[in-house]
């Protein structure tokens, strides 16, 4: 299974080329993953906020939590 998740395109590249765009994609991901971080911190609950938007953000971070934590496990197999 862990085969079938690596890139398939960059099977013409040198493996220099393919170490660099590794070592990109793992420097974007983290950039993304600090400010993700970030807005997350910055978001606190406010008592005029209703629960349905409570709700939306708790499962809204949830998911974007869960599908990180997929990428971040991706990235770093590679």
């Amino acid at each position: 299974m862990d085969s079938i998740l690596r890139c398939k395109s960059l099977n013409f590249a040198s493996e220099s080329q393919k170490n660099q765009t590794k070592a990109l994609i793992r420097e974007i991901y983290n950039e993304k993953r600090q400010d993700l971080d970030s807005i997350q911190q910055q978001q606190s609950p406010s008592p005029n906020n209703s629960i349905n938007l409570l709700l939306e953000n708790i499962f809204a971070n949830r998911h974007r939590r869960e599908r990180y934590d997929e990428i971040e496990e991706y990235i770093y197999s590679i």
